[in-house]
């Protein structure tokens, strides 16, 4: 069921999080990195690089080219289902300094947010 499916992708992120040495990313850095060319957006307290999926993103290349270098959690979590949580795991670069308003990096956990206007 879709409680299954968000902890298959939760294992994929702890995977990938355990290769990758548990990287802390804070936003000056994600915003130097921007600089620098790396598309870094931020969900639910992690940052992924979404460079590599830009042109195959069913929602088009233009939504995520307008939330890099910025908290994505409410438009992701508005518009995608548990597949697209699936696929995250491959773009996980690192989690957020400080990003403990969430349990960081259970996707399972984030409310669903309205923007703010």
């Amino acid at each position: 069921g879709e409680r299954d499916r968000g902890m298959i992708a939760q294992d994929k992120i702890e995977k990938r999080r355990a290769e990758l040495g548990h990287p802390i990313v804070n936003w000056k850095e994600i915003l130097e990195r921007k600089m620098k060319g790396e598309h870094l957006v931020v969900i639910g307290g992690m940052v992924f690089d979404v460079r590599a999926f830009e042109r195959s993103h069913p929602g088009g290349e233009s939504a995520l080219l307008s939330n890099l270098g910025k908290d994505a959690t409410a438009g992701f979590m508005q518009s995608h289902g548990e597949s697209a949580h699936a696929s995250l795991a491959k773009f996980f670069v690192g989690d957020l300094q400080g990003a403990g308003a969430f349990e960081r990096g259970s996707l399972s956990s984030i409310p669903t947010l309205s923007p703010l206007v």
